[in-house]
Formats: C-alpha cells, sequence, structure tokens
C-alpha cells in the first residue's frame, strides 16, 4: 500500500487510458496507480500497468494484487532495497477476504463509492480534487481509526459527471 496512490483522473489520463486499454474512462474517475512511476519524469508518468481503473470498491483488492503481481517486481522506479524486501513477502491465500474487506471499509472512509462508470467520491469537500492523489497508507490509518466504517454520502452527487466539472 506504499507503493500506491488513489487519485482522480485527469483529461490527460482520460486519453492515455483510451490509447494504452481501448476502454474508455471518465474525467475525475477514481484510479490506482504506483507513487515511483507516477512521479518519474521519464516516462511521462505511470503508465501501463503501473495504472489501474476497477470498476467498483470491492474490485480493489484485486487490483491490488494484479499490480503486485505484474508491476512491482518490473518497476524501474522503485528503490532496489524496497524491491528486495518485498519479493521476501509472501500473502497468504486466506487474507483474501481479509484484504478485500479492508480495501472496502478504506474505500468508504475516503468517500469512494461505485458509479455506473466506476468507482467516484461521494462528498460535498471533494477531498479529492481531480489530479490529485491519496496514498493508500492514509487509507489504512482511516480505516484502523474507525473500525466500524459508516460513510454518510450526499445524495445530491448520484455520478461521476456530477463531481467532475470542476
Amino acid at each position: 500500500r506504499k507503493n500506491m496512490e488513489v487519485f482522480r483522473a485527469t483529461e490527460s489520463d482520460v486519453q492515455e487510458a483510451r490509447e494504452e486499454r481501448k476502454y474508455t474512462i471518465t474525467l475525475g474517475q477514481v484510479g490506482i496507480r504506483c507513487i515511483h512511476c507516477a512521479t518519474s519524469s521519464a516516462t511521462g508518468g505511470a503508465k501501463g500497468a503501473a495504472v489501474s481503473y476497477p470498476g467498483g470498491i470491492s474490485q480493489i483488492s484485486k487490483a491490488v494484487r494484479e499490480f503486485r503481481l505484474k508491476h512491482l517486481s518490473t518497476c524501474q522506479f522503485i528503490p532496489h532495497d524496497l524491491k528486495t524486501k518485498m519479493d521476501g513477502l509472501n500473502t497468504s491465500s486466506s487474507l483474501t477476504s481479509v484484504l478485500k474487506r479492508y480495501y472496502v471499509l478504506s474505500a468508504k472512509a475516503l468517500g469512494l463509492v461505485d458509479c455506473p462508470n466506476g468507482i467516484g467520491i461521494r462528498t460535498k469537500d471533494e477531498s479529492l480534487p481531480i489530479g490529485a492523489n491519496l496514498s493508500l497508507d492514509v487509507l489504512a490509518s482511516i480505516v484502523s481509526a474507525q473500525p466500524d466504517v459508516n460513510v454518510n454520502l450526499d445524495p445530491s452527487l448520484s455520478s461521476l459527471d456530477s463531481i467532475s466539472a470542476a
């Protein structure tokens, strides 16, 4: 989780996803990406397996697992000592349901919700502006501070379209 961040898609993210993945994402849609690649000017930011737009909050854990399997071992921007440490870690398959619940609760605590076009944010203060990012570590601290998450959603925000006009 220290190697990924949550972000809202910008116009350039939308265009890039169209070119790379042959599917459409929308302005403001929430995605996750490699923090090491996102800050790299050498490649112009995170691309390919370094970026994911899960279709719903229940799919975040799968996206994180795929990120770990497909990207982290080949990421050219991750520090060598961190890569070595991560190679030694092994996630037990018995933890899958625990991790899935962890990511769902974390996403809800942040105000992330399922929308028709993927994951969106339903908060009046729009705590994650378009183009902004937030470490998944922040999600962990939110969940550990609030073990029984109960998010109050703003009913006036019913889709990504209502938050993407910023």
